[in-house]
């Protein structure tokens, strides 16, 4: 298997950190999903709450500021698909990801090194890239979500009940487009929690494979 740029990223932030002995983390086919995501949203803005030792970061920063072009010159198509298409183009030129985590598991969980010498790392490859050492509860009080025309965020932070369950409601509350949410299948709690957070304007959908995630997304996200 060719070593591409982000295996180097990765395994070399796992040696800074020395990664986690008793937490999963974010697997191949669930990153490859969430890389793919957020291209697909493309969205301005994604908020990773649960950092550990950055992996999901720094597939998210991989994601966001590394062109994956298929093609420079495409064909418009029919007048109803270009019409439909140019609806949802995202014109903002604003790219950013904040990662939020007050670090604080217990020793074998929490990694030595994450911060600041693994976030330093990855805001050395990402300058768009932002660490918050705090909870989500105050980074959602603090942090101006204005600026951002088109929001995604990826839970993967408390997995009780009560702090899945705040997340959830604080992204909604803050209008996120895309909620995506982490540990589904094997922490019923949490898809409890995500699934009562919700209101009628989310479109609800649940994949069950590998740890489980569900994605929350705003009705007729990016028709503006």
């Amino acid at each position: 298997m060719p070593v591409t740029k982000i295996n180097r990223e990765v395994q070399k932030l796992k040696k800074i950190t020395g990664s986690s002995e008793k937490t999963g983390w974010v697997k191949e086919n669930v990153a490859h999903l969430l890389s793919g995501f957020v291209r697909y949203a493309d969205v301005n803005l994604v908020v990773n709450i649960g950092h550990l030792w950055g992996k999901s970061a720094l597939v998210f920063c991989d994601a966001m500021f590394n062109n994956r072009d298929f093609e420079d010159n495409w064909d418009p198509g029919d007048d109803p698909f270009s019409t439909h298409s140019r609806r949802n183009t995202n014109d903002s030129e604003i790219r950013e990801v904040h990662s939020v985590d007050p670090l604080i598991q217990p020793l074998g969980h929490r990694p030595l090194h994450a911060h600041p010498e693994g976030t330093d790392f990855i805001k050395s490859c990402y300058p768009g890239f932002t660490f918050h050492n705090e909870k989500s509860d105050l980074f959602f009080l603090t942090f101006d979500f204005a600026p951002y025309k088109r929001k995604m965020i990826f839970i993967d932070g408390d997995h009780s009940y009560e702090g899945a369950l705040r997340d959830c409601q604080n992204a909604i509350r803050n209008n996120f487009d895309f909620i995506i949410i982490d540990d589904t299948s094997y922490i019923p709690h949490i898809e409890k929690a995500a699934r009562d957070s919700l209101v009628k304007s989310y479109d609800f959908l649940s994949l069950p494979y590998w740890n489980g995630l569900n994605i929350a997304a705003e009705e007729y996200c990016g028709l503006e």
